[in-house]
């Protein structure tokens, strides 16, 4: 006779609806306050942010247990008196949070359809990560399922395999741009090109360029465009690889215009709802995966969830994190500690294993992700950029700028001064209007 089933614990809170939104709200973890360094390349370097303060080690499972549920609890909160209200205050009264990309309304919610096909499909990848055949033949197999059926399985295969295995190890992502190849969807071009510039290894970006050789140029091109704005100088470099070895002339006239552009690392001056100008800074900052499901996604213990939503609890620090092949298949002693993957507010452009010091009972490598964020910065954060930019050798082209003078000198077989004006006048391009 099979067993009955265990009994779900609830968790049910008394709040003081009366009370100040703040009440509702974490505080910024003390390690989030420190400023990033200018100019820095150092992605251990990064400035971390996250939902608000890590829980104290020697709390008890059911204590940390029922301090998640509390949070989610006044979530729910704030969610019932206003669309998104939680995410909306929290962007309002924290400061370390405001300019991120956050999604909302429609924009961060997935239709019912696209909910089920992802969880379909984000279990099929944690049955490849557990397959014992090579992480390539593995993709090759599944992928069947999905090449030929329709437009919208082929978009939740992107995002699931995507999603999931970003930081994985070099082998497994030089298959998923394999697999990606064999997707014939525009989003799986896209994603093609994402690994082609945020990928550390040579080989998996080797394995993107070959995926995008066939496909066609206007679907791609943007992405690879987009990362000579991005915070980080490595991008603008892969970026210029990615075209020269696609052989992409018909972007000179862009590559030219990025000859004008500033160091986009640098602070730039912005009207701020009609008032005076600020200064403010784009720049890169990670969040842990692991311990930040809250500030990327909804609770699920609310009425009207579609059926077939993929849900997670979020992990207790307590305990040892469920290993990397049981990943979405956690089931918690209580449905009040889960999150909704279908609404999603922030998007990763890159994840990355890093290490975490002190990190047991969580296993020493934890995964990161990373997104550009809008700053304001203080007049001695502007002082220090421009130290540091007038010591870099006055005059000299920037970082950014010699990536694209490389992709210039290698896809037009001329050369010319550094300037956009003397390249116009090479290639005979007009400066658009």
């Amino acid at each position: 006779m099979a067993s009955a089933p265990v009994p779900q614990i609830r968790l049910n809170f008394k709040l003081d609806t009366q009370a100040p939104i703040t009440n509702f709200l974490p505080s910024a973890a003390k390690t989030t306050s420190n400023a990033p360094l200018p100019f820095n390349e150092d992605l251990a370097k990064v400035a971390e942010i996250g939902f608000g303060e890590p829980m104290a080690k020697d709390t008890g499972k059911h204590e940390a247990m029922e301090s998640i549920a509390h949070t989610i609890a006044k979530i729910n909160h704030l969610n019932a008196k206003k669309h998104d209200g939680f995410m909306l205050a929290m962007i309002e009264n924290r400061a370390d949070l405001r300019g991120l990309p956050f999604l909302m309304g429609d924009d961060c919610r997935s239709s019912e359809q696209q909910a089920r096909g992802f969880a379909v499909f984000a279990r099929l990848a944690q049955i490849v990560k557990r397959s014992k055949t090579s992480g390539e033949n593995s993709f090759d197999v599944q992928i069947q399922k999905v090449v030929n059926d329709s437009e919208i399985a082929q978009r939740n295969a992107v995002a699931a395999f995507m999603q999931i295995f970003m930081p994985e190890s070099e082998q497994t992502r030089i298959s998923l741009a394999k697999t990606l190849t064999t997707i014939p969807h525009v989003d799986a071009t896209k994603a093609l090109a994402r690994l082609a510039i945020f990928s550390a290894e040579d080989a998996v970006r080797a394995a993107a360029i070959d995926g995008l050789k066939q496909r066609p140029e206007c679907d791609y091109s943007d992405v690879l465009l987009q990362g000579f704005n991005y915070p980080l100088p490595a991008v603008a470099k892969r970026s210029a690889e990615a075209l020269v070895k696609l052989e992409r002339k018909g972007v000179l006239a862009d590559l030219i215009d990025v000859l004008e552009r500033p160091d986009p690392r640098l602070p730039v001056a912005e009207k701020r709802d009609g008032k005076d100008e600020v200064m403010m800074v784009r720049e890169l900052v990670k969040v842990n995966h692991h311990r930040n499901c809250l500030l990327c996604h909804a609770p699920v213990n609310t009425e009207n969830i579609p059926v077939g939503v993929l849900k997670v609890a979020v992990p207790l620090p307590v305990e040892p994190l469920p290993k990397p092949t049981v990943g979405y298949q956690t089931k918690p002693s209580t449905p009040d500690i889960l999150v909704r993957i279908d609404m999603t507010y922030l998007r990763q452009d890159f994840s990355l294993m890093m290490p975490v010091a002190d990190a047991q009972p969580w296993p020493e490598m934890q995964r990161f992700d990373f997104l550009v964020r809008t700053r304001k910065v203080t007049p001695a954060e502007v002082q220090a950029f421009e130290s540091l930019r007038e010591a870099d050798e006055p005059g000299r082209p920037t970082v950014y700028h010699r990536a694209a003078l490389f992709a210039l000198r290698e896809l037009s077989g001329h050369d010319a001064e550094a300037t956009p004006q003397a390249w116009r006048k090479v290639l005979n391009i007009v400066k658009k209007s």
